[in-house]
């Protein structure tokens, strides 16, 4: 059955947007949870990803009941439009069976249409689009069967969440079953750029696959009194890297320069928006006061070696991390520390400047001791839930259990940790965070560890 028409338009609509930058999305790709109900296939969640750059795909995940699987989407259609008129037909065909997606009571299906043009942009998107089917909870119904099989796999998942999140998906609470297609961004306002020295200097990235005469750059510049200033604007200069990426760096006069807004636009279309700024370290007043007596930061290491576990020694770790969080340009609160909430809220909540969110808790004893892991788990899901059902979806977020062990003592949980999507600091990387106390901004920390290259490589 066609789908209606209002509903047609919001996925032409999102097809028009990135019109002008798709040929930059050369290797889409296809993730999917399915659930098997009376003998059929349920494809109950999906992403369409518009990747960028070729990447290695995720093993496939079989049970009795549930089905995962990530792969090209060339081997299911020639284009992400010709993708979507297989699901909307209500079933993808794979090699070896066919994935239904029902339409809703009303015998329709029905789209989303996310816009990030003109500054509404989400993180690293460009655009999304959602298609929803028919409700959930038809096909979840054994979901305690699932779980019992999830539970008895190699991989023992002890969730479907849990099963999304080595996908990189989410399995939210929604009420429908749906598939996102995401367009991430094509061109990016690198984290190299900064106001020193009289001078802005910007580098600018651009996908390889693109025209790099359409990209357009609009500065506006602040001084410290407050002053609107001009930018004079030299040409744009682009070459390629390694990877065949268009790059373009130029520095800018900019005396007496606060910061420069930048736009970056492709096709008429806003990329990336970004406000740059002196280093943190030369204008930030918590890091000057705290090298007031702390410039070697000998506090701070002193309570990550420490080997005592009694006394207060839980909560000076726990006020430890959150202080070297601050120092990096993290917003934080310690959760727990709120009368009435020590049991049900992790111990501290640290957000970006663009409200990223790393959700963490500490301990100093082995993450088995107070089941560390699973309670962690759950309150990175309740804030998870929470933000999606408030229409907060472009909020990223990382759960991180940091602990007062070396690696070598927390090693037999890397895997457990993995599973779960959590990222486990020991000792050596609580070092490396406290050196970037003075080096590095929270923006730059939050995008490291969503990489898994600022801690630890936990594959």
């Amino acid at each position: 059955m066609p789908v209606p028409i209002h509903e047609q338009a919001k996925i032409d609509k999102f097809f028009e947007e990135i019109a002008s930058f798709e040929a930059a999305y050369r290797y889409p790709s296809f993730r999917f949870i399915a659930i098997r109900h009376k003998g059929e296939w349920i494809l109950c969640r999906g992403m369409v990803a518009l990747d960028l750059a070729p990447r290695e795909f995720l093993p496939h995940f079989e049970k009795a009941d549930i089905y995962a699987g990530d792969l090209a989407l060339s081997e299911i259609a020639s284009s992400p439009r010709e993708f979507l008129k297989l699901l909307l037909s209500g079933s993808v065909e794979l090699a070896d069976r066919a994935l239904k997606f029902p339409a809703d009571h009303t015998g329709n299906h029905t789209a989303i249409h996310f816009t990030f043009d003109g500054g509404r942009y989400s993180q690293d998107q460009a655009g999304k689009l959602t298609v929803n089917g028919s409700n959930s909870v038809y096909y979840i119904s054994n979901e305690a069967e699932i779980i019992r099989q999830l539970k008895t796999s190699d991989g023992a998942f002890q969730s479907i969440q849990e099963l999304a999140a080595q996908l990189h998906m989410d399995f939210d609470s929604s009420m429908y079953i749906h598939v996102d297609v995401l367009a991430p961004r094509v061109a990016e306002i690198t984290n190299n750029s900064c106001v020193e020295h009289e001078h802005a200097g910007i580098e600018l990235r651009l996908s390889g696959a693109l025209d790099h005469e359409r990209a357009s750059l609009a500065l506006r510049g602040t001084s410290y009194s407050g002053r609107e200033l001009r930018l004079a604007m030299p040409p744009m200069l682009w070459k390629q890297d390694d990877a065949k990426d268009w790059r373009c760096a130029f520095d800018v006069p900019f005396p007496d320069g606060k910061s420069v807004a930048c736009t970056l636009s492709y096709g008429n279309f806003v990329q990336h928006q970004q406000i740059i700024t002196e280093p943190l370290s030369l204008h930030d007043p918590l890091r000057f006061v705290y090298g007031q007596w702390n410039s070697a930061g000998k506090a701070f290491a002193e309570i990550i070696d420490r080997r005592e576990a009694g006394g207060r020694a839980g909560e000076d770790f726990e006020d430890c991390v959150a202080a070297m969080l601050s120092l990096c340009g993290f917003r934080t609160l310690s959760v727990d520390r709120l009368p009435g909430l020590n049991k049900l809220a992790p111990d501290i909540v640290a957000a970006d400047t663009k409200g990223n969110l790393l959700i963490v808790e500490c301990t100093v004893k082995l993450p088995k001791a107070d089941d560390k892991l699973g309670n962690l788990f759950n309150r990175y899901k309740a804030i998870r839930e929470g933000l999606d059902r408030a229409g907060l979806d472009h909020i990223q977020t990382l759960p991180v259990l940091a602990v007062a062990l070396s690696r070598d003592d927390i090693s037999s949980y890397l895997g457990a940790a993995k599973d779960a999507g959590i990222l486990l600091w020991g000792r050596e990387d609580l070092h490396k965070l406290k050196c970037s106390v003075e080096s590095k901004s929270a923006n730059e920390i939050f995008d490291a560890i969503k990489a898994e290259k600022f801690m630890q490589d936990l594959s």
